[in-house]
């Protein structure tokens, strides 16, 4: 009755089907890593804006980039009136900034 599923186009439907559910499987794993990473990257962040403010200066002299990425921190100075530079619609990358 079912004899015609062992017929070569039958067999290689069936093939490609496993093949495309596996694929889709691990897609669908990757995805999961994906989200996994970027929850760690959001802790992450969340955890450093956390943090209170810090002087600016002694963290450029000790600090890694790492820790000091996503950190609130505080800058003092002075504007010199006459050597003010402002730049408009500058890119950085490609991207708008």
């Amino acid at each position: 009755m079912y004899r015609f599923l062992l017929r070569p186009k039958w067999i290689l439907f069936h093939v490609v089907v496993f093949s495309a559910a596996v694929g889709m499987l691990g897609l669908a794993r990757w995805q999961w890593n994906r989200h996994l990473e970027r929850d760690a990257f959001v802790a992450n962040v969340r955890d450093k804006e956390q943090l209170p403010a810090t002087d600016l200066a002694p963290l450029l002299i000790s600090a890694t980039p790492a820790e000091i990425e996503y950190r609130t921190v505080a800058a003092a100075g002075a504007y010199i009136a006459g050597q003010q530079l402002v730049e408009i619609l500058q890119t950085q990358n490609g991207v708008n900034g």
